[in-house]
C-alpha cells in the first residue's frame, strides 16, 4: 500500500505541476468558461486577476510538498488535505458558473486521489513513521531480564 500512496502522491503532484508550469498558456477542453489559458480562466470564474497567482503559488507549493513527502512523510497528509481542498474549490467554482460536468472531472478526480492518499497515510505508514518496538516488561513474579554476556578485555 505504501507504493500505491507514493504513486498517488506523484500522480497528483506531477499533474498539478504540468497544468501550472507547462500548460498554463495552452488551451484545454477542461478550462473554465470559454478560457483558452489560465490567465483567461480566472476572470471567467469572476475572480480577480491576482487570484491566479495566489492559487498557482499554493498549488505549486502543495505539489512540491507531495513530492518532498517521499523523503519527509510527515508532509504528505497536510499537503494532500490542502490539495484536496483546493480541488474541491475548483469543482465548486466550475459548478457555480455552470460549466459542463466534464470540465470539472479532472479536479474531482484529483480531489478523490488526495482523499485516498490521506486515508492511506493513516492506515499504512512508512518504516520511518513507525514507532520502535517496545521492550518486554517484567513483573516481580517473573524472572529478571537476561543480562548481556561479559567479555574479557585484552584476550586474543
Amino acid at each position: 500500500m505504501l507504493y500505491l500512496r507514493l504513486a498517488l502522491q506523484l500522480f497528483v503532484a506531477l499533474g498539478v505541476l504540468n497544468v501550472w508550469l507547462l500548460r498554463a498558456e495552452k488551451p484545454s477542453a477542461y478550462r473554465g468558461g470559454d478560457a483558452r489559458n489560465l490567465a483567461e480562466e480566472f476572470p471567467a470564474y469572476g475572480l480577480p486577476a491576482w487570484s491566479m497567482y495566489l492559487v498557482g503559488a499554493i498549488k505549486i507549493l502543495l505539489a512540491l510538498a507531495l513530492i518532498a513527502g517521499i523523503w519527509f512523510p510527515l508532509l504528505v497528509r497536510p499537503a494532500a488535505i490542502g490539495m484536496g481542498l483546493m480541488m474541491l474549490g475548483a469543482v465548486a467554482i466550475q459548478v457555480k458558473i455552470r460549466d459542463p460536468l466534464h470540465k470539472s472531472l479532472p479536479a474531482a478526480g484529483l480531489a478523490l486521489r488526495c482523499a485516498l492518499t490521506v486515508f492511506l497515510c493513516g492506515r499504512f505508514s512508512t518504516p520511518a513513521q513507525q514507532s520502535p518496538p517496545s521492550r518486554p516488561r517484567y513483573n516481580k513474579a517473573s524472572e529478571p531480564p537476561p543480562r548481556p554476556a561479559l567479555t574479557q578485555l585484552g584476550t586474543p
